[in-house]
């Protein structure tokens, strides 16, 4: 028998290792599938449905956590309050019901974490102890797993405070909030950030701002409409890409307006579009301090 645990009434579970894991997902009314990434060789769905898996408990590595995702077999958002029901155990040994799981808002979610220590296979909720992540922790996960190496290197964020920038000001909080979650998730500090005079004014100045140098082992990052002169290589433009034809910075990051969208977005339908939107900003972000850019403006 599996001892049933409903949502937020565990923490962690303990499995032995032996065997193979087997997990088998119930979503009621929308079809979905369950994915688990991270794994040293191949799980095995079970199923054309892909609602059921299976892998060798010792394919969980020691060194990195196994993530099991639940998606939508549309690929829509799962609709609000949804919630699913999972079952996790290994085979001859303990398994569990784990009920009424979260899924609202997104069409690929994570749900569980595997780690294995020795002969224990550790298993946590969502992403390893929290149930959801913001924007920038949701994309620091999804680029790792990827097998992408993110290593945020900017240090300090100065803002132009230009009458010009006042109308993206949505824009550079939400690039906050962003940079906010994602260096929390990655366990980095988080860039300080300047907010800088323009034409001699604290705010609503006008002109372009002046870009300091970097300090010694340190990356600092303007976030500005027009690129500084003498050009700037570690400038990301808040305002449109056209600018660069007038104003050309090769290697200035300019974000066109959908990726913009995804970094203002209040919802949690975070996707495969998100991570190919904000792609290009989390390589910039991990750019090493003397090697600014990536010389893409998308």
């Amino acid at each position: 028998m599996s001892d049933i645990l409903d949502h937020g009434q565990w923490e962690e579970l303990a499995l032995a290792v032996k065997g193979a894991v087997e997990l088998n997902l119930v979503s009621r009314s929308v079809p979905a599938q369950i994915e688990v990434v991270g794994t040293t060789r191949a799980p095995k769905y079970l199923g054309a449905a892909r609602g059921a898996v299976a892998f060798p408990a010792q394919a969980v590595a020691e060194d990195a956590p196994t993530t099991v995702r639940v998606m939508t077999a549309s690929g829509d958002p799962f609709p609000g309050d949804y919630t699913v029901d999972l079952a996790i155990g290994v085979v001859g040994g303990q398994s569990y019901l784990l009920r009424s799981v979260p899924v609202s808002g997104r069409s690929v979610v994570a749900v569980l974490s595997v780690t294995r220590a020795g002969s224990t296979i550790t298993v946590r909720p969502g992403e390893g102890g929290t149930v959801t992540l913001g924007l920038g922790g949701w994309c620091a996960r999804r680029w790792e797993e990827q097998g992408h190496r993110l290593h945020p290197s900017v240090t300090s964020l100065v803002i132009d405070t230009s009458a010009s920038m006042q109308q993206y000001q949505d824009r550079v909080d939400a690039l906050l909030r962003f940079l906010d979650d994602l260096y929390g998730t990655v366990g980095v500090p988080a860039p300080t950030v300047r907010r800088v005079s323009v034409g001699g004014a604290e705010s609503h100045g006008v002109g372009q701002v002046a870009a300091p140098d970097d300090d010694a082992g340190a990356r600092v990052a303007v976030v500005t409409d027009l690129p500084p002169e003498p050009a700037r290589s570690d400038v990301l433009l808040a305002g449109p890409t056209e600018v660069l034809s007038v104003l050309p910075a090769p290697e200035a990051l300019a974000l066109d307006g959908a990726a913009w969208a995804e970094l203002m977005r209040e919802d949690l339908g975070f996707g495969p579009r998100t991570l190919e939107l904000l792609a290009p900003l989390l390589t910039w972000l991990s750019t090493p301090a003397g090697h600014h850019g990536n010389g893409e403006n998308v």
